[in-house]
């Protein structure tokens, strides 16, 4: 039986793509890039504060993104069954219901879809809770948008 070998670029390639933080930062912006400017991808950006669903909105359809908002949790789930997002921001403390609750009902209708948890006041604790129910990240007010839009490649480029 032969050994097994490998040339040391084929090592390095497969190296280099388990362990993106390696990468230059032109290969990271291009690939996000690549994924974010899809026009299939749509994100569902549920808040009750209006000032932040504006910011949000804002700032992801100038970055090539389909935005759809809701202010409470059952109008979310009615979006989320018509629009079909690939992506759910999704606040913590919602009126008329937990966003908790929200993201629980997420997961039991698509276990696909991605959801960044959005919480204010530090609460670290409802961030562990959301990440142990399926949460990608959890992003705490008053956000950084480069951070943000670093975990949307993130979870663009892990779903593709």
């Amino acid at each position: 039986m032969r050994p097994v070998t490998y040339d040391p670029l084929h090592i390095e390639m497969i190296w280099k793509y388990q362990n993106p933080f390696l990468w230059h930062p032109w290969e990271f912006y291009f690939v996000c890039m690549t994924l974010a400017w899809s026009p299939t991808t749509k994100i569902l950006v549920v808040d009750d504060e209006p000032s932040v669903v504006f910011l949000l909105k804002n700032f992801l359809e100038r970055r090539g993104y389909e935005v759809v908002t809701a202010s409470r949790g059952d109008e979310a789930l009615a979006k989320l069954k018509e629009q079909s997002p690939q992506i759910v921001l999704l606040d913590i403390l919602l009126p008329g219901g937990n966003g908790l609750e929200v993201l629980r009902e997420i997961r039991q209708l698509e276990e696909d879809i991605g959801v960044i948890m959005i919480t204010g006041g530090g609460d670290e604790a409802a961030g562990r809770i959301a990440m142990e129910n399926g949460a990608f990240d959890c992003i705490f007010k008053p956000f950084d948008l480069e951070y943000l839009e670093n975990a949307l490649c993130w979870m663009l480029r892990l779903s593709a």
